[in-house]
């Protein structure tokens, strides 16, 4: 079951769903524990990744497939062989497709005056700022890696990037717990932080645009 994973062909990409994120979630629905607010938390994720998407079609970029896995997406593209600065625009509009998504939420709350939109608010607002923290596996990762590169000779946009890496770590785990309170500690939505959490920090987890080979 290691490399298999259930295809899906929409219009515009190949999305491959690892049979462990199906299985979780399977689990998590059979316990009681999927509830509302987790389904909130995939939708966001999903249009994170979908951000990126369009990105990429903007700049007529060639993508293989979109693989989603416990600890979140990875896009299989040709991102790489774009400019900096192109691949700098790639990287920010994932964070800019939460921030119109929590927006969103905003303003139908403000008509439903339902608590959903109030946490989808929150939840795509800190995906915003969880993926600015430059993470090796995050979007802020990458965009450290482009930045210090563009200004900073390879042996020094390299030490930058691999300190930054380290300090992110324990402000990336405050962040997992700080929605953790926010949602009063949600078992389902503890299940999900962990998850990312391993996926973040696992060597072997491939980057959020990863090539073809």
């Amino acid at each position: 079951m290691k490399n298999s994973k259930i295809l899906i062909k929409l219009p515009f990409v190949k999305v491959n769903i690892s049979p462990y994120l199906l299985i979780t979630a399977a689990a998590l629905a059979i316990s009681g524990l999927f509830s509302v607010f987790t389904l909130i938390v995939i939708l966001c994720a999903l249009f994170h990744e979908l951000g990126h998407i369009f990105a990429m079609k903007l700049f007529k970029v060639k993508i293989y497939s979109l693989d989603l896995y416990l600890s979140g997406g990875v896009i299989r593209s040709d991102c790489a062989l774009l400019n900096y600065k192109k691949e700098l625009a790639v990287s920010f509009a994932g964070i800019f497709a939460n921030l119109i998504f929590a927006l969103g939420a905003l303003i139908f709350h403000l008509f439903s005056r339902d608590i959903f939109p109030v946490f989808a608010c929150f939840c795509n607002i800190f995906l915003a700022v969880l993926n600015i923290i430059p993470q090796k596996n995050l979007d802020g990762g990458r965009i450290l890696f482009i930045l210090s590169h563009m200004f900073f000779e390879n042996e020094k946009a390299d030490g930058i990037c691999s300190a930054a890496f380290k300090a992110s770590s324990v402000l990336f785990i405050l962040s997992s717990l700080a929605a953790l309170y926010f949602s009063r500690f949600n078992l389902s939505l503890a299940a999900l932080c962990a998850s990312v959490i391993l996926g973040v920090f696992a060597e072997n987890q491939p980057s959020s645009f990863s090539s073809e080979t």
